[in-house]
Parts: structure tokens; C-alpha cells; sequence
């Protein structure tokens, strides 16, 4: 199970990274040069799981605090990105918008596992980096 999330969490890095490379920011205009975070802190993943059929978000921020890269990953594999103005809120529109598709076991094992090494542990709104990926599912 662990290695199946980490193949999710490799093909989301990977989607960012493609997006970021459309829309060049400079590292230092960027939180943590660009980090990408599991914003669970809101409403957490089984709340959005069950009310919105997907995981919380995946965000990159700006090192204003606003988002750069929205990330959703729907329980049926659809990926969805928006990328963000600098200094714009999230209610303003998205500068792009792009779609991509994941196998939907692939999204469940990874919502397990993020269950488990990241809310059930209490910990909300953290880098992927920083989770413990080596806890098995």
C-alpha cells in the first residue's frame, strides 16, 4: 500500500511540475522554493472525501501566502490544477486551468494512506516531503 501511494503522490508532483514549468515563478517568490502541501487543515480528508468526492487540496503557495497551484484528485482519478495570480485570493479566478486522470485505486490507497500519516496523527496543512511515507498501510 505505501508503494502504491507514493506512485499517487509521484504522479501529482510530477502533474505540478509540469505545471509549473508552464508558468515559470522564481523559488524565491515562492513558500518553502516551491513545496508542495496537503491542506487538510480545513475540513480534513474524510470530510472531503465523503461531502466532495476527492482529497483535500494539494497546494504550492507564493511566499505571500496566497496559492500558486491548486491541486484536487477526485475519487474517480480526475486531476484538476488551477494556477494563481500572484497576490490574488482564491475566489478570483484561476490564470489556467488543467485536467489529468489517475487510476481511482491508485486515489483510494492514497487517501488511506494520508488518513493515516497525516490527520489521524493530527497534523494538518503539511509539506508531502514531511509526512512519514515509510508507515505502512
Amino acid at each position: 500500500m505505501k508503494d502504491r501511494a507514493l506512485d499517487a503522490i509521484s504522479l501529482i508532483k510530477s502533474e505540478i511540475e509540469r505545471i509549473k514549468a508552464l508558468h515559470p515563478v522564481k523559488d524565491k517568490h515562492l513558500d518553502a522554493a516551491g513545496a508542495v502541501y496537503y491542506a487538510n487543515g480545513n475540513d480534513g480528508t474524510d470530510t472531503d472525501w465523503k461531502w466532495n468526492n476527492r482529497l483535500c487540496e494539494f497546494m504550492v503557495y507564493y511566499d505571500t501566502g496566497y496559492g500558486y497551484i491548486k491541486t484536487l484528485v477526485f475519487e474517480g482519478g480526475e486531476i484538476m490544477s488551477y494556477v494563481y495570480r500572484r497576490n490574488k485570493l482564491f475566489n478570483a479566478a484561476p490564470r489556467a486551468t488543467y485536467q489529468s486522470q489517475m487510476d481511482p485505486a491508485l486515489v483510494k490507497t492514497l487517501k488511506d494512506t494520508l488518513m493515516k500519516i497525516s490527520d489521524e496523527r493530527g497534523l494538518w496543512d503539511s509539506r508531502i516531503d514531511d509526512l512519514d511515507w515509510d508507515t505502512e498501510g
